[in-house]
């Protein structure tokens, strides 16, 4: 064999490489210095980073698992490495087996990581485990807390999800008394997401939450502001983790780069888990762009230095990285919107931005929101129209569809699919597959509801835009989610015009779809259901009576073409919002 020395300088080539982005040409040389030198480890672990960079990350498992295979003991910093290769590949279990095997190294910091690995799975009971051997360790206050804002995705039933919330509110308030401060590298998964998706008033409820955390992190205390001055132009900062391919990115995206840049002067904040895609890069080239580092100390330091007259959220409460910023006033006014659809219950957030077509009542939605209520006349979003995808697909009779996120099965929604069940004896429901396989305890918890009905429930995997309109093609149906409803696939679904059925309540994020109907100035008779029994029977009538169904279809799409998508009216009236409010 030959000596490693003698091929250093290509080595140490494919490292600079490696080291400036350049990870073809750094692989390629890694991949031959294999060949020669199958027992160096250097090689392997490189060439799985440059897989985990490249999210190629099954070359990156199989090139480690090769080079563990061939070792007796393979240095920690492999099991770290395919740990985090498996799950980026959303393979949870394997991605626990290997962090397992690390344990006795750092105890407190790999039961933690084994803790939020099997969050991420929804396995809650198991997550708690690790978080008591964390805190058994440490006697850190914050795994006890972290504990309490465990909640599942998938629960039993309501009882169980107000018992536990209740013992949140109960417990802050006894942990609120005690003298701790929690380190800022040690930050609770996105404390308020999940408690969105009922059909609760979370206002007090979230303002409790953001006084413990001001209390407890010493990056949020003592946050004062001088009022900055307004130049020839108005200083706008935009911050959201997701300002690229994602809900976020496909709402806001056109309006924000349609801002009038002879009034303002913007600044787009990313996190530092941003991902690349078409969207952020057309908004990196139009605007100063900043990727806010990993201290929460830093991130506060550069937003302020920027001095802002405005800061718009489009979104709070999904991006952990990000989320505790809006705690802070960062500028003269700050602005969140329905990206997140939920009040904050943060006096430091002045302005959410809704729409009057998404407000029942103005009286009744004002004393729930702990913001000042803005309402645009038209949806705040804009959507171009998908002119690349085509509707090729007749529907099917009786096919009801529901491609929607797992956060949106709350249990009562699961008595409306039975009912439909029942009702229609030759109906097949289609849900959804989520990447971490969760959707198996929802299917289970429908069928101990209904063993029999519910076997003509299927899941199939989630695919990508054409999926997704190919699907709703063939359904005769969409059925919107209680409490918390379509946004986004609602726009895309009407590329294919199948008509959903939606039961609105009084909190915006039952009432998008109706505030999208309305947009479109379309008749809601046979979509818009007054109570559990008119949507099932809703639903039933258009899969079961085509010729109507059709009709209404055609007019959906007539109508979405020419009132819902490219609507220009919006983007003059968030463009003269934020001069407004200066």
């Amino acid at each position: 064999m030959k000596n490693f020395d003698d091929d250093k300088k290509k080595f140490l080539k494919a490292n600079e490489l490696f080291l400036n982005n350049n990870f073809n040409e750094a692989e390629s040389i890694y991949i031959n210095l294999i060949k020669q030198y199958p027992d160096k480890d250097s090689l392997y672990y490189n060439l799985g980073v440059i897989y985990l960079k490249i999210n190629n990350f099954n070359k990156g498992i199989e090139i480690i698992l090769k080079y563990i295979s061939l070792t007796k003991n393979p240095d920690n910093k492999f099991f770290y490495l395919i740990s985090l290769l498996y799950e980026k590949n959303n393979n949870i279990l394997p991605a626990i087996r290997y962090i397992k095997k690390l344990v006795k190294n750092d105890a407190e910091k790999n039961n933690f990581k084994i803790a939020k690995l099997y969050k991420k799975i929804d396995c809650i009971n198991l997550s708690n485990k690790y978080l008591d051997r964390c805190y058994n360790l440490s006697k850190n206050n914050f795994y006890k807390i972290y504990k309490l804002f465990n909640f599942p995705i998938i629960y039993d039933d309501k009882k169980y999800y107000e018992k536990k919330k209740q013992n949140l509110i109960d417990d802050l308030k006894y942990l609120n008394k005690e003298n701790f401060s929690i380190s800022k590298n040690l930050l609770i998964d996105n404390p308020t997401f999940i408690h969105t998706y009922n059909g609760n008033i979370n206002k007090d409820f979230y303002s409790s939450i953001r006084d413990f955390f001001i209390k407890k992190y010493d990056f949020l205390k003592n946050n004062s502001h001088a009022k900055n001055k307004i130049g020839k132009k108005i200083k706008l900062g935009i911050i959201s983790e997701f300002l690229s391919f994602h809900t976020i990115g496909k709402i806001f995206h056109e309006m924000i780069s349609r801002l009038n840049t002879n009034i303002y002067e913007v600044v787009i904040f990313n996190s530092i888990n941003t991902i690349d895609s078409e969207i952020k890069s057309n908004l990196d080239k139009k605007y100063k762009s900043i990727t806010l580092p990993i201290d929460q100390d830093e991130k506060i330091k550069i937003i302020t230095n920027e001095n802002l007259n405005i800061l718009f959220y489009p979104d709070i409460g999904m991006s952990t990285d990000l989320f505790y910023l809006s705690y802070l006033r960062l500028a003269d006014k700050q602005v969140v919107s329905w990206g997140h659809p939920d009040t904050t219950g943060n006096q430091n957030i002045d302005y959410f931005l809704s729409s009057k077509l998404f407000e029942e009542n103005k009286d009744f939605s004002k004393k729930n929101y702990s913001e000042k209520l803005i309402l645009f006349n038209n949806l705040p979003s804009y959507f171009n129209y998908p002119n690349s995808i085509k509707n090729t697909r007749n529907f099917i009779n009786n096919v009801y569809s529901c491609p929607q996120s797992i956060y949106k099965f709350h249990p009562d929604f699961d008595d409306v699919l039975i009912k439909i069940l029942k009702k229609d004896k030759k109906s097949k429901i289609i849900l959804v597959k989520d990447r971490f396989s969760i959707y198996k305890k929802l299917k289970k918890r429908i069928a101990l509801k209904d063993p029999i009905n519910s076997t003509r429930i299927f899941f199939l995997n989630r695919g990508d835009k054409n999926f997704f309109i190919s699907l709703c093609s063939i359904s005769s149906v969409l059925l919107d989610p209680l409490y918390f409803g379509s946004g986004t696939t609602f726009f895309e679904s009407m590329v294919a015009g199948t008509p959903t059925v939606t039961l609105p309540k009084k909190l915006l994020r039952s009432r998008m779809v109706k505030g999208a109907y309305d947009q479109m100035q379309v008749d809601t008779s046979l979509t818009v259901a007054k109570d559990i029994d008119d949507y099932v029977d809703k639903s039933v009538f258009l899969a079961s009576n085509k010729k109507i169904n059709l009709e209404l279809r055609e007019n959906l799409r007539k109508k979405a073409k020419k009132n819902l998508f490219e609507n220009e009216n919006v983007i003059d009236e968030f463009n003269n919002f934020f001069k407004k409010i200066i």
